[in-house]
């Protein structure tokens, strides 16, 4: 079965009775009976065949999407105002908005190539699966498996002249942009920004201690905010990148964007291109037993750097990524002193040579100053857990309340200890007067 649990139906009576025993549903005012009858239909197909749907006909002039649970999604594509690209990411193509049929509800949906990026569409949808019900972390309604009309046209390839196969997923949206949009157009107050990053140490200390999963990918784009009543509500997208601690396949590849990558995984990962390098130039050289045995000492070279970036591929990388994301919070996007360059040799280079962050500034979150401080250490034993950043973050959010209210007591005190005028005599009404 493909399908993800979505949220229970509410009984609702039937609008169209000649369409006979119908899902309990409400229909839209804008349906009309023939496309209910068409909607009916292919909720009967994806509960037969018990898997979601991907499906088009005239009546909508969209792509639908149908479940076994009777839910219906509408794929926007190059049609209308709504099909705007939410935003690329290198696991999908581009990123858009769906709607649910019945309640008009946004989504965001993303496309994945099953023939050229298999191994990550799988990682994704399994590290999806796994953090399913968990808060803060992009939710995912259900997803589907479908052949493209159009075919490859690649030349030499396995797959040229066949059909294109993909995975559409819908996802849980995040409608007020993502952090970094919103770190650049200072559009939050420093209480928001300090219950984002609480939220956000809370969800990495679930996903680090009990799902045993580090993200490796996190940053300012990957991290979506949804509107709620009490302000913002984070939400962590972007899973293809983690994997389970256990997986050491996965851990040795480089996943993090450069600007937030650690600096034990870059010395690691600089030592490790060395040594590769002086392989490449050793088996230029002409076969002697003396080639053959320094192409030996640089392969266990190559394998001692490459369980060095395994050991280091951890959740002190997660941790520093955040500790990354804070200062940007307090001093900008390009305050790192590595934050110039997109270009890995250069952004390596500064990452290598850290030693520790600036002065505080008058103008930082003295709360979240503290945490950077803690985190961005070059040694990653020192660097706290994210269950010990959150506890420290609570306690001082808490200190600085009861500091707030003593000093507010105290102000009070002190203006009621103040004579004050004595106050002028009532002036009589003529209610009085009359009466005297």
């Amino acid at each position: 079965m493909t399908l993800v649990p979505v949220h229970k139906l509410i009984t609702y009576p039937t609008i169209f009775p000649s369409i006979g025993q119908q899902p309990k549903t409400k229909w839209p005012k804008h349906a009309s009976e023939a496309q209910c009858k068409k909607i009916v239909e292919w909720q009967e197909q994806a509960k037969k065949e018990n898997k979601a749907i991907y499906v088009r006909d005239d009546l909508f002039k969209r792509r639908m999407i149908v479940t076994p649970e009777r839910d219906v999604y509408i794929v926007f594509n190059k049609r209308s105002q709504n099909d705007e690209i939410l935003g690329k990411d290198y696991s999908y193509k581009a990123v858009r908005y769906a709607e649910d049929f019945f309640t008009g509800q946004k989504y965001a949906t993303a496309t994945m190539d099953l023939d050229n990026d298999l191994e990550e569409s799988e990682n994704e949808l399994r590290n999806l699966l796994a953090v399913q019900g968990l808060e803060n972390f992009v939710q995912l309604k259900c997803y589907v498996d479908y052949t493209s009309k159009k075919v490859h046209t690649k030349k030499d390839t396995p797959t040229t002249g066949l059909p294109k196969k993909k995975r559409r997923l819908i996802l849980e949206l995040g409608d007020a942009g993502d952090l970094d949009q919103a770190i650049e157009q200072h559009s939050l107050t420093r209480l928001q920004l300090r219950q984002i990053i609480l939220q956000i140490l809370r969800a990495l200390a679930v996903l680090h201690e009990d799902k045993k999963t580090i993200h490796r990918d996190l940053r300012g784009p990957n991290i979506f905010l949804k509107k709620i009543k009490e302000g913002y509500k984070p939400l962590i997208g972007d899973m293809s990148t983690a994997c389970h601690l256990e997986n050491d396949y996965e851990r040795r590849q480089i996943r993090t964007s450069c600007w937030y990558l650690s600096p034990e995984c870059v010395k690691s990962s600089l030592a490790h291109g060395e040594q590769l390098h002086k392989l490449r130039e050793a088996k230029k050289l002409q076969k002697s037993e003396m080639r053959d045995a320094k192409i030996a000492e640089i392969k266990k070279e190559i394998r001692k750097f490459a369980n060095q970036f395994l050991e280091n591929t951890n959740p002190k990388l997660d941790i520093w990524s955040v500790g990354c994301i804070i200062h940007q919070i307090n001093r900008g996007i390009f305050s790192l002193p590595w934050c110039h360059s997109h270009e890995e040799k250069p952004v390596f280079s500064r990452i290598k040579s850290f030693k520790h962050i600036a002065p505080r500034d008058p103008m930082d979150d003295p709360i979240l100053y503290s945490l950077t401080e803690q985190i961005l250490q070059v040694d990653p034993q020192k660097r706290p857990t994210a269950a010990a950043l959150l506890s420290l973050m609570e306690t001082s959010l808490q200190q600085e309340k009861e500091k707030l209210e003593k000093e507010r007591l105290a102000s009070y005190r002190s203006l009621s200890s103040k004579r004050l005028p004595k106050i002028p005599p009532k002036y009589p009404s003529i209610k009085d007067i009359v009466h005297h």
